[in-house]
């Protein structure tokens, strides 16, 4: 944590390792009168860039909404320790599993929530690729039912919606093969007193599916498994426009 804090760490009275100060490198850093923190949230360990142990630090804090109130630090160890060799502004990741590269370094696929307003989230899978100081995101979920950046909880096209998503390795083909299992419902909202449409509450009229996708990756890029069109036709139908409401 010294090579993310550029200081020495401490934790928080959940035990949380943090920077109590905002790194230079981040948004509020380069504000001297901010009193935020940057919060670990989680590590995961690997070869990304290089054949070296390599770390990704995801960490809460010290960037404003837009940027998703966070970002992650790209390490690697060296004979004077961790070193931080980037950082990654909104680059916010539920979980990622590696996939096999060249020389022993591979790309990731990762799952990630963005909270927008009005109590919508999005959730997206994404190829995720590190050259030097940039990162490439290819969206998986990309254009599902006119959604562009993956599947909206909350709501949406006057329905309440609400996604789960499960990221794994496929057994089979640990470094070459993902699977996503996707469960979603969808249902028409209730009215609170002021007569406006909200999603708090169940009103028993919900739509429940799930659906499991196999994206297989050539070295080059992901495309999705032939045997999962029928799985992809049945998620794009369930995302369709609903009939109009009465």
């Amino acid at each position: 944590m010294s090579a993310v804090c550029g200081a020495k760490p401490a934790q928080d009275d959940k035990g949380k390792s943090i920077c109590k100060a905002c790194p230079a490198y981040t948004t509020f850093g380069k504000d001297q009168g901010s009193k935020d923190s940057f919060v670990l949230r989680r590590i995961d360990r690997g070869a990304f860039t290089a054949p070296k142990p390599q770390a990704l630090a995801v960490m809460d804090g010290c960037e404003p909404h837009a940027a998703d109130l966070g970002g992650t630090v790209l390490l690697e160890r060296t004979d004077r320790g961790w070193q931080r060799l980037g950082y990654f502004v909104s680059f916010m990741p539920s979980k990622c599993v590696q996939l096999a590269g060249k020389d022993g370094a591979g790309p990731l696929v990762c799952s990630q929530t963005d909270v927008y307003n009005g109590g919508r989230s999005g959730t997206g899978v994404e190829l995720v690729r590190f050259k030097g100081q940039t990162l490439s995101r290819e969206n998986l979920l990309k254009g599902l039912g006119g959604k562009i950046t993956g599947l909206t909880s909350g709501m949406s096209d006057d329905l309440c919606w609400d996604w789960t998503l499960g990221l794994g390795k496929d057994v089979a083909q640990p470094e070459r093969a993902v699977l996503l299992e996707i469960q979603g419902s969808k249902r028409q909202p209730n009215d609170d007193e002021s007569g406006s449409e909200i999603c708090e509450g169940d009103n028993g009229s919900g739509e429940k599916r799930s659906f499991s996708l196999r994206y297989l990756f050539d070295g080059a890029g992901m495309t999705l498994d032939p045997k999962s069109q029928g799985q992809m036709s049945g998620l794009r139908k369930f995302l369709a426009a609903p009939k109009n409401r009465e």
